[in-house]
Protein backbone atom coordinates (compact mmCIF):
# COMPACT_ATOMS: atom_id res chain seq x y z
CA UNK A 1 0.00 0.00 0.00
CA UNK A 2 3.03 2.08 0.34
CA UNK A 3 3.32 3.10 -3.21
CA UNK A 4 -0.45 3.90 -4.06
CA UNK A 5 -0.15 6.20 -0.71
CA UNK A 6 2.67 7.97 -2.27
CA UNK A 7 1.49 8.13 -5.59
CA UNK A 8 -2.25 9.92 -4.11
CA UNK A 9 0.21 12.66 -2.27
CA UNK A 10 1.90 13.24 -5.32
CA UNK A 11 -1.62 13.20 -7.63
CA UNK A 12 -2.75 16.12 -4.87
CA UNK A 13 0.19 18.12 -5.28
CA UNK A 14 0.32 17.70 -9.03
CA UNK A 15 -3.57 19.02 -8.99
CA UNK A 16 -2.80 22.11 -6.78
CA UNK A 17 0.24 23.61 -8.61
CA UNK A 18 1.76 23.42 -11.64
CA UNK A 19 5.42 24.01 -10.20
CA UNK A 20 4.88 20.52 -8.54
CA UNK A 21 3.81 18.80 -10.98
CA UNK A 22 6.97 20.00 -13.40
CA UNK A 23 9.69 19.56 -10.09
CA UNK A 24 11.94 17.15 -11.55
CA UNK A 25 13.51 14.73 -9.30
CA UNK A 26 10.86 13.85 -7.41
CA UNK A 27 10.27 10.36 -5.93
CA UNK A 28 9.54 8.20 -9.07
CA UNK A 29 5.62 7.03 -9.89
CA UNK A 30 4.81 3.27 -9.19
CA UNK A 31 4.33 1.59 -13.15
CA UNK A 32 2.57 -1.19 -11.93
CA UNK A 33 -0.90 -1.26 -13.22
CA UNK A 34 -3.70 -0.99 -11.46
CA UNK A 35 -7.46 -1.04 -11.26
CA UNK A 36 -8.92 -0.83 -15.36
CA UNK A 37 -5.94 -2.04 -16.70
CA UNK A 38 -3.62 1.73 -17.19
CA UNK A 39 -0.41 2.05 -15.66
CA UNK A 40 0.28 4.67 -12.91
CA UNK A 41 2.68 6.32 -15.23
CA UNK A 42 0.14 7.22 -17.67
CA UNK A 43 -2.29 8.40 -14.87
CA UNK A 44 0.60 10.46 -14.08
CA UNK A 45 0.76 12.00 -17.32
CA UNK A 46 -2.77 13.44 -17.00
CA UNK A 47 -2.71 14.42 -13.55
CA UNK A 48 0.66 16.40 -14.63
CA UNK A 49 -2.02 18.08 -18.01
CA UNK A 50 -4.85 18.93 -15.25
CA UNK A 51 -2.21 20.84 -13.29
CA UNK A 52 -1.10 22.84 -15.69
CA UNK A 53 -4.45 23.47 -17.16
CA UNK A 54 -5.63 24.91 -13.90
CA UNK A 55 -2.67 26.73 -12.99
CA UNK A 56 -2.32 28.71 -16.66
CA UNK A 57 -5.88 29.59 -15.94
CA UNK A 58 -5.14 31.06 -13.01
CA UNK A 59 -1.80 32.62 -14.17
CA UNK A 60 -4.10 34.09 -17.51
CA UNK A 61 -6.22 35.66 -14.55
CA UNK A 62 -3.51 37.64 -13.33
CA UNK A 63 -2.40 38.93 -16.34
CA UNK A 64 -5.61 40.07 -17.16
CA UNK A 65 -5.95 42.01 -13.92
CA UNK A 66 -2.48 43.74 -14.44
CA UNK A 67 -3.63 44.85 -17.85
CA UNK A 68 -7.21 46.33 -16.48
CA UNK A 69 -4.75 48.12 -13.51
CA UNK A 70 -3.00 50.00 -16.05
CA UNK A 71 -5.05 50.55 -18.91
CA UNK A 72 -8.03 51.81 -17.03
CA UNK A 73 -6.96 55.10 -15.39
CA UNK A 74 -6.11 55.98 -18.93
CA UNK A 75 -9.74 54.45 -20.22
CA UNK A 76 -11.34 56.73 -17.60
CA UNK A 77 -9.26 59.87 -18.26
CA UNK A 78 -10.06 60.01 -22.05
CA UNK A 79 -13.73 59.29 -21.51
CA UNK A 80 -14.40 62.34 -19.26
CA UNK A 81 -12.06 63.93 -21.75
CA UNK A 82 -14.46 62.95 -24.32
CA UNK A 83 -17.50 63.91 -22.44
CA UNK A 84 -16.20 67.15 -21.12
CA UNK A 85 -14.98 67.93 -24.85
CA UNK A 86 -18.69 67.46 -25.67
CA UNK A 87 -20.19 69.77 -22.81
CA UNK A 88 -18.22 72.46 -23.79
CA UNK A 89 -19.29 72.53 -27.68
CA UNK A 90 -22.86 72.34 -26.79
CA UNK A 91 -22.10 75.42 -24.52
CA UNK A 92 -20.84 76.87 -26.95
CA UNK A 93 -23.31 76.64 -29.20
CA UNK A 94 -25.84 77.82 -26.78
CA UNK A 95 -23.77 80.84 -26.22
CA UNK A 96 -23.69 81.31 -29.92
CA UNK A 97 -27.13 81.08 -30.75
CA UNK A 98 -27.59 83.52 -27.57
CA UNK A 99 -25.28 86.44 -28.88
CA UNK A 100 -27.40 85.83 -32.64
CA UNK A 101 -30.82 86.28 -30.82
CA UNK A 102 -29.10 89.77 -29.32
CA UNK A 103 -27.61 90.78 -32.49
CA UNK A 104 -31.25 90.27 -33.68
CA UNK A 105 -32.79 92.53 -31.22
CA UNK A 106 -30.28 95.09 -31.43
CA UNK A 107 -30.86 95.52 -35.34
CA UNK A 108 -34.67 96.00 -35.42
CA UNK A 109 -33.73 99.45 -33.04
CA UNK A 110 -36.97 98.78 -31.34
CA UNK A 111 -38.78 96.48 -30.24
CA UNK A 112 -43.20 96.80 -30.04
CA UNK A 113 -42.47 100.42 -29.22
CA UNK A 114 -39.77 99.97 -27.13
CA UNK A 115 -35.79 101.73 -27.91
CA UNK A 116 -33.24 98.68 -27.88
CA UNK A 117 -30.61 100.07 -25.52
CA UNK A 118 -27.48 97.93 -24.90
CA UNK A 119 -28.94 96.92 -21.34
CA UNK A 120 -32.18 95.57 -23.67
CA UNK A 121 -29.32 93.43 -25.51
CA UNK A 122 -27.89 92.14 -22.38
CA UNK A 123 -30.79 91.30 -21.18
CA UNK A 124 -32.20 89.51 -24.18
CA UNK A 125 -28.75 87.08 -23.83
CA UNK A 126 -29.42 86.10 -20.55
CA UNK A 127 -32.80 85.15 -21.06
CA UNK A 128 -32.32 82.93 -23.91
CA UNK A 129 -29.22 81.63 -21.70
CA UNK A 130 -31.14 80.60 -19.03
CA UNK A 131 -34.18 79.38 -21.06
CA UNK A 132 -31.64 76.91 -22.67
CA UNK A 133 -30.81 75.34 -19.12
CA UNK A 134 -27.25 76.81 -18.42
CA UNK A 135 -27.05 77.64 -14.45
CA UNK A 136 -27.63 80.87 -12.77
CA UNK A 137 -23.62 81.66 -11.92
CA UNK A 138 -23.26 80.76 -15.86
CA UNK A 139 -26.22 83.18 -16.99
CA UNK A 140 -25.28 86.04 -14.36
CA UNK A 141 -22.20 86.06 -14.51
CA UNK A 142 -21.67 86.14 -18.41
CA UNK A 143 -20.37 89.06 -19.74
CA UNK A 144 -22.33 90.59 -23.30
CA UNK A 145 -20.72 93.57 -25.21
CA UNK A 146 -21.87 95.54 -28.09
CA UNK A 147 -19.05 97.47 -30.21
CA UNK A 148 -20.07 99.69 -32.86
CA UNK A 149 -18.24 98.94 -35.82
CA UNK A 150 -19.32 101.54 -38.31
CA UNK A 151 -18.55 104.69 -39.13
CA UNK A 152 -21.45 106.68 -37.27
CA UNK A 153 -21.32 107.54 -33.46
CA UNK A 154 -23.99 105.93 -32.10
CA UNK A 155 -23.69 103.62 -28.53
CA UNK A 156 -27.68 102.13 -28.61
CA UNK A 157 -28.81 100.15 -31.29
CA UNK A 158 -31.59 102.44 -31.88
CA UNK A 159 -30.10 105.09 -32.85
CA UNK A 160 -27.79 102.92 -35.36
CA UNK A 161 -28.28 103.81 -39.54
CA UNK A 162 -29.97 101.25 -41.21
CA UNK A 163 -27.03 99.27 -42.72
CA UNK A 164 -24.70 100.20 -39.69
CA UNK A 165 -22.44 97.04 -38.64
CA UNK A 166 -22.11 96.54 -35.36
CA UNK A 167 -20.57 92.94 -32.87
CA UNK A 168 -22.01 91.35 -30.18
CA UNK A 169 -19.48 89.62 -27.93
CA UNK A 170 -20.91 87.16 -25.69
CA UNK A 171 -18.55 85.67 -22.90
CA UNK A 172 -18.58 83.26 -19.90
CA UNK A 173 -15.41 83.76 -17.64
CA UNK A 174 -13.04 81.75 -15.67
CA UNK A 175 -13.89 81.08 -12.21
CA UNK A 176 -17.56 80.64 -10.97
CA UNK A 177 -19.18 81.15 -14.03
CA UNK A 178 -17.27 78.93 -15.86
CA UNK A 179 -17.01 76.29 -13.15
CA UNK A 180 -20.50 76.13 -12.79
CA UNK A 181 -20.61 74.55 -16.36
CA UNK A 182 -18.08 71.80 -15.86
CA UNK A 183 -19.18 68.20 -15.48
CA UNK A 184 -15.47 67.34 -14.35
CA UNK A 185 -11.86 69.45 -14.00
CA UNK A 186 -12.38 70.55 -17.63
CA UNK A 187 -9.26 73.05 -17.24
CA UNK A 188 -7.06 70.25 -16.46
CA UNK A 189 -8.58 68.00 -18.93
CA UNK A 190 -9.01 70.55 -22.22
CA UNK A 191 -7.09 73.41 -20.86
CA UNK A 192 -10.27 75.78 -21.16
CA UNK A 193 -10.60 78.35 -19.01
CA UNK A 194 -13.60 80.40 -20.30
CA UNK A 195 -16.01 80.59 -23.45
CA UNK A 196 -16.20 83.65 -25.76
CA UNK A 197 -18.41 84.17 -29.15
CA UNK A 198 -18.52 87.31 -31.37
CA UNK A 199 -21.08 87.77 -33.42
CA UNK A 200 -21.34 90.39 -36.29
CA UNK A 201 -24.50 92.04 -37.49
CA UNK A 202 -25.81 94.84 -39.96
CA UNK A 203 -28.74 97.30 -38.10
CA UNK A 204 -32.11 97.37 -39.95
CA UNK A 205 -33.43 100.10 -37.99
CA UNK A 206 -36.34 101.52 -39.76
CA UNK A 207 -37.04 104.46 -37.47
CA UNK A 208 -33.46 105.95 -38.95
CA UNK A 209 -35.09 105.71 -42.24
CA UNK A 210 -36.60 108.46 -44.00
CA UNK A 211 -39.10 108.50 -46.39
CA UNK A 212 -40.25 111.10 -48.90
CA UNK A 213 -44.06 110.71 -48.73
CA UNK A 214 -43.89 113.55 -51.72
CA UNK A 215 -45.82 111.67 -55.28
CA UNK A 216 -43.69 112.53 -57.78
CA UNK A 217 -45.23 113.97 -61.15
Amino acid sequence: MAPMASFRAHARRGLTCRATCEQPGGPPFPSRRWRGGRSLSMLRVALVVRGRTSCTGLSRRGAAAVEAAFMLPLLITLMLGVWEAGRLVQVSSVLTNAAREGARTAAGGTVNGTDVTVAVVQNTVRDYLRAAGLPDAAVDGAQIQLINTSSNNWTDPVDAEPGDTFRVIATIPEGAPFDSLKFVLANSLTNVKQLSVTVNWASNNDERLAVDTQIPY
